[in-house]
């Protein structure tokens, strides 16, 4: 009996290492393939960064360029939550408790010169949820209309290019932070929040297009990955270790002075790395699709108080045939914007199953995770007394556990699949929130830190996966378009979990409920998650292979989209489209895949 169960084992651990070996070799042949149709010869810059002799990211400057933004970006981001931020708080608390003092003391002085300019009556702890909410309204608000920038103009690199430098520009007021200027400085910071989201819009829509490689793409996520946490833990290092070394000058706040540390700092990195990749790395891409149009007379177009209401549409094949017509836009960018969104979401629900699962599970996972991360920073600064600098330590410790888990989370992905990898963070996720709801008083300093660098873990895998996942199992030839609908459902849900804190803390429920709720949007995001079904069934969907989780039982047989996927065709959309925007029909219906394909497979990089 032992003997056979010896056997039996033996067997099994034979099949798994040729199975593994069969994967490894899929891989291997694949990459080979796709670099031989990918990665045609290169003029790269003598400076282009070299690893063991071979240009770094495979020759390939546009992964360069994301690596640069992410990193600039996420430093900027990591800079506010743990200095600024925590300053604002301190400084508008400070201000509400003078105020009450003066009340109670039924003093005869100016409050308002002594104490500071405050928010009214907003508790100081329900600022930074407030203010996050107004951002992620006005971002989802708003984001249609970067979405059609994207796929219906040549703009989407002078755009990057523009909000790049708005970007730096907005973050230099926030250098000179102090108690009496504070309130302005936070819309500053908070236009600068703004214009990084369309930034953000603008750089996503070029990650699906830095290589046609599934397994190339995984290795890029993850390096991107790696080195933004990389970036900021050593940004953070240095700005806790410059403010700890040198003493605050005399008549400045301790807090202020690390504010101003921080994000000077930080716009330094921004002012050198986005400038870079937007003006050296990144290509210009041609528009996505043909933006809709209509025929209309010359006579019209002159004079435009003459301008029928109902104006003559075109042909059948979108030609006026008349002379003296002339072509004009159909709609609005901003209209096209909201209608692209409402065809492109029928058509992920009526024919993307797993698609339409993952987009759900994105918007209730990003609305937890941004805002546990926003009642992370508030928590620590009111509740638990932390200092600017314990912040920053505590900030560093949290990105210290992202790096491994880049690499973990691209080992589960490889054993199992990416989308079961997924599953595992949001788990870890939804302990750690109950983890930190049990810190209650200050004093806690080690233990909070455990539970960051656990934070950090759950947070690295969620942003290796979701780059990996959201570029992955999206149609081909729609890159833009469902980058911008990933984009929109991170986005669009993100006010609900700050909305209900904040009325629970004003109301005065202890926070460590309010945090606890949080573990009700993962559980939702959880349950869409195991509703995508399995990852070869959802790449099938989008007629792509995958060597991810082949060895699966059933894969061979499971179909989630009822068997649509023979009727979906890459244009779908734009016939939809079409019928909704008063678009020309099919004359040109192809020029703009041909034109990305040509870009994606350019032979030569000239980088002036």
């Amino acid at each position: 009996m032992c003997s056979t169960t010896v056997a039996n084992t033996n067997g099994i651990d034979t099949k798994m290492d040729t199975e593994e070996h069969q994967l490894e070799q899929q891989e291997q042949q694949q990459e080979e393939e796709e670099q031989e149709q990918e990665q045609p010869d290169r003029i790269l810059p003598k400076w282009y960064p070299k690893w063991k002799g071979k240009p770094i990211n495979d020759g390939n400057p546009e992964v360069l360029g994301w690596t640069l933004c992410s990193v600039a970006q996420s430093i900027q981001y990591v800079g506010s939550g743990a200095f600024f931020v925590n300053t604002v708080l301190k400084l508008a608390t400070i201000a509400k408790m003078c105020y009450a003092q003066a009340e109670q003391a039924g003093a005869d002085f100016d409050v308002a010169e002594k104490c500071g300019p405050t928010f009214g009556s907003i508790n100081p702890s329900s600022l930074l949820a407030m203010y996050a909410t107004v951002i992620g309204v006005i971002s989802a608000t708003l984001l249609p209309l970067t979405g059609a920038v994207i796929d219906y103009t040549p703009h989407r690199r002078l755009i990057g290019r523009i909000t790049s430098a708005l970007f730096v520009l907005f973050q230099i007021p926030t250098i000179f932070l102090n108690k009496t200027n504070y309130p302005t400085i936070l819309s500053m910071h908070a236009c600068a929040m703004f214009v990084g989201w369309i930034h953000m819009s603008m750089l996503y829509a070029y990650l699906p297009e830095l290589t046609n490689s599934e397994i190339r793409l995984a290795a890029y996520t993850k390096s991107i990955t790696i080195w933004t946490f990389i970036g900021m833990i050593i940004y953070l290092a240095f700005v806790v270790g410059t403010i700890t070394v040198i003493e605050t000058p005399d008549g400045i706040d301790n807090a202020v002075f690390a504010s101003a540390i921080g994000m000077g700092t930080a716009c330094f990195i921004n002012a050198i790395f986005l400038p870079f990749a937007w003006f050296v790395l990144f290509e210009k891409r041609e528009p996505l699709h043909e933006r809709p149009t209509r025929i209309v007379s010359k006579r019209s177009l002159s004079s435009p108080s003459s301008l029928p209401s109902s104006a003559a549409e075109e042909d059948g094949n979108g030609n006026g045939d008349e002379e003296g017509e002339g072509k004009v836009a159909s709609r609005s960018l901003f209209a096209i914007g909201f209608i692209q969104l409402w065809v492109t979401a029928k058509k992920i629900i009526r024919n993307y199953r797993s698609l339409k699962w993952f987009y759900i599970s994105i918007a209730f996972s990003d609305a937890a995770g941004s805002a546990f991360a926003i009642i992370i920073v508030t928590y620590m600064t009111t509740a638990l007394k932390f200092t600017p600098t314990q912040n920053g330590i505590g900030l560093i410790i949290w990105l210290l556990g992202s790096v491994p888990a880049a690499f973990l989370s691209t080992f589960v992905a490889r054993r199992t699949d990416p989308l079961k990898s997924s599953i595992v963070y949001i788990v870890l996720v939804m302990i750690n929130v109950i983890m930190f709801a049990l810190l209650t008083k200050p004093g806690q300093l080690l233990r909070t830190y455990a539970i960051l660098f656990s934070c950090g873990i759950s947070s690295g895998w969620k942003n290796n996966m979701d780059r990996l996942v959201s570029a992955s199992i999206i149609p081909e030839g729609q890159d833009g378009e469902m980058m911008g609908f990933f984009l929109f459902a991170g986005q669009c849900l993100s006010w609900l979990p700050l909305v209900v804190f904040t009325a629970m803390n004003e109301a005065g429920i202890h926070p460590k409920i309010s945090i606890v709720t949080l573990d009700i949007y993962l559980v939702i995001a959880l349950i869409a998650y195991v509703l995508i079904g399995k990852y070869p069934a959802a790449r099938k969907q989008v007629r792509r292979e995958t060597v991810y989780g082949k060895n699966c039982v059933g894969d061979e047989d499971d179909n989630d989209n009822d068997g649509r996927d023979d009727m979906t065709t890459p244009y779908h959309t734009d016939a939809v489209a079409q019928m909704y925007l008063g678009s020309e029909e099919g004359k040109n219906k192809k020029s703009s895949e041909t034109a990305r394909e040509s870009q994606r497979t350019a032979a030569t990089v000239e980088i002036a």
